[in-house]
């Protein structure tokens, strides 16, 4: 297990079951977090607004680096409040290789700790290991290798 690294008393503790969700993504398919269990870890990772500076940035560096994250065997959903037709522009504007969740309400970001003001998320990242467990967590954008740097940290066989 990875120690957390944050400093916001909201977010899940490392250790815990990562709260499983349904939801629609930006490329037309229904999402169970809990599908990934035993087969890839996840990178999620909260974030404002699509079509935002930083977010686009953010997303666009994970893109960047999705052989390395491919070759850890893991995923990256990135989640925010808007609907998954917009999701599909963002992500096809900016070639994104992994899917976009919609969490319309904000019941994903509150179970996560990242319901922000208004109905936004925290920038936030986590990283749930290959047993559905949270391994990883930093508020803000932190960088591609400090998330490689988390993965390799985890010890779930996969």
């Amino acid at each position: 297990m990875v120690l957390s690294r944050h400093n916001r008393n909201d977010l899940l503790p490392c250790g815990i079951a990562a709260p499983d969700f349904y939801s629609p993504l930006s490329d037309g398919r229904m999402l169970r977090l809990s599908a990934y269990a035993g087969k890839q870890r996840v990178v999620l990772v909260f974030y404002p607004g699509d079509y935002t500076p930083i977010c686009t940035k953010q997303l666009c560096t994970l893109r960047d680096s999705w052989r390395t994250l491919e070759s850890l065997k893991t995923t990256v959903l990135g989640i925010n409040p808007a609907p998954a037709a917009l999701h599909r522009m963002f992500a096809a504007k900016n070639r994104l290789p992994f899917p976009i969740v919609s969490d319309p309400h904000g019941k994903i970001a509150a179970a996560y700790g990242c319901r922000g003001w208004f109905g936004s998320n925290i920038r936030t990242v986590y990283v749930i290991d290959g047993l559905g467990r949270v391994a990883w967590v930093q508020s803000g954008a932190p960088s591609v290798e400090e998330i490689v740097s988390a993965i390799d940290s985890v010890t779930d066989n996969l």
